[in-house]
């Protein structure tokens, strides 16, 4: 839990009425390598912290599988429009990795964000910077030939570039295995 004191600490100074609200409310837990966080038709009830590991948020479209995100250490990982409207995701989230977590419940984020000023202003940051994140991946994605997707995904995340098995990362960057495959080996596909 120190890390995730550290990191919102540098996201916005937290009072130690906070952090020791923190330190009563935050759970931990531990899931292993290909469980599941969240299911899709599941109400994600958790907003959760990688302290260490990797996760994986996908959904299901037209029957094919679509890897929608990564979360990696010192990042959030949360199903958005199922955690804040407190209704059934479509989303499933996953480990890719042994991974070890922090979170809070809904419930205590509701009261967290109205009790403390601070926190709210640390949770409207970190909206800011997923928004911010979400466009620049459709940017850099939609409308160009993927070994240029593949490029700037390496060069954007080139430590996932290595944990991220091909057939997860081929469907992000919304391309085929097979044809991630063929360019990925190619060295001016490799992180720089």
């Amino acid at each position: 839990m120190i890390k995730l004191m550290n990191w919102l600490n540098a996201i916005h100074p937290i009072s130690n009425e906070l952090s020791e609200r923190l330190e009563d409310v935050v759970k931990v837990k531990l899931i292993v390598k290909k469980d599941y966080l969240l299911k899709a038709g599941h109400y994600c009830r958790n907003i959760y912290f990688v302290e260490k590991g990797l996760l994986r948020t996908y959904y299901f479209q037209e029957g094919k599988v679509i890897s929608s995100a990564f979360t990696k250490e010192n990042e959030i990982c949360v199903s958005l429009e199922s955690f804040y409207a407190q209704k059934y995701g479509v989303e499933c989230i996953q480990a890719l990795e042994d991974t070890d977590l922090s979170y809070i419940s809904y419930n205590d984020y509701q009261e967290l964000t109205k009790g403390f000023p601070e926190f709210n202003t640390i949770c409207r940051l970190l909206l800011e910077r997923c928004q911010v994140a979400k466009e620049q991946r459709l940017s850099a994605l939609w409308m160009q030939p993927a070994e240029d997707r593949l490029r700037w995904f390496a060069n954007q995340f080139p430590d996932l570039f290595q944990r991220v098995p091909g057939k997860y990362l081929a469907s992000y960057l919304g391309m085929s295995s097979v044809m991630l495959s063929r360019i990925r080996g190619r060295p001016r596909n490799r992180p720089k």
